[in-house]
């Protein structure tokens, strides 16, 4: 992955720990409550105490970190050994979810029973995945878990539909083709219109197509009711 640096920003807020000794508390064992929980081991003054909350023992985070350019990373997200965190003198790492929070009080509630009471809360939960269906043959790629379990699954598996448009779906799409029937479905103008233009995504697929990739346009939905399907090459002219 690659990272682009704002030379612009300044550190504020939660951040800003020169003279505290408070009680940090992280929400999330991704890479972003990782990274923090780190950058705070780093900075946060040795009186000052720093709680990661995660409901997985297992953690990400990023290795092999590269500088580019002044403004460019490249680097790997990798597993986190949770002892690793935690033995830093002033970090603690609980394997629990939240299940209650007030800000009025500054506590946390979790689910082990334990309550945790905070100066600085960082919330690093990330977004919520659209789950499409809870069918047992229906899987919605969240975490090393998931993959671990399609894993298991296409073992035993013919034929595969890809929902999804971002950078795990273009993942997917260029480790199954050859390996499985694959039917992508999408709603966008092109594939991967977060990373390329209409060209390079047109260019794309037919090499994917090439190779035994099926695409499926999404018919959209209006206030009114369904809108008549358009071809990908068609929604490409539009734009």
């Amino acid at each position: 992955l690659c990272l682009q640096i704002d030379p612009k920003f300044e550190p504020t807020g939660f951040m800003n720990l020169q003279g505290s000794k408070l009680n940090y508390v992280v929400v999330g064992g991704g890479v972003a409550g990782v990274c923090a929980t780190e950058e705070l081991q780093r900075l946060a003054p040795p009186a000052s105490t720093i709680t990661l909350v995660s409901v997985s023992p297992s953690l990400k985070g990023v290795g092999n970190v590269v500088r580019l350019t002044e403004n460019l990373e490249e680097f790997e997200v990798v597993e986190k050994n949770l002892a690793s965190i935690a033995a830093h003198p002033n970090t603690r790492v609980v394997v629990a979810a939240v299940v209650k929070c007030d800000c009025k009080v500054q506590r946390l509630w979790l689910s082990n029973g334990e309550q945790l009471q905070y100066d600085k809360l960082l919330c690093a939960t990330g977004a919520v995945p659209k789950v499409l269906s809870d069918h047992p043959a229906v899987l919605t790629l969240r975490d090393t878990d998931s993959v671990l379990s399609l894993r298991d699954r296409l073992q035993a598996a013919r034929r595969v539909i890809i929902v999804g448009n971002g950078g795990i779906a273009l993942e997917l799409v260029g480790v199954l083709r050859g390996m499985l029937d694959v039917v992508w479905v999408l709603k966008h103008g092109h594939v991967g219109d977060a990373f390329f233009d209409v060209d390079a995504a047109s260019f794309l697929l037919k090499q994917l197509e090439g190779s035994g990739v099926v695409s499926k346009d999404v018919v959209p939905h209006t206030a009114n009711g369904r809108e008549q399907p358009q071809t990908m090459q068609q929604q490409q002219q539009q734009q």
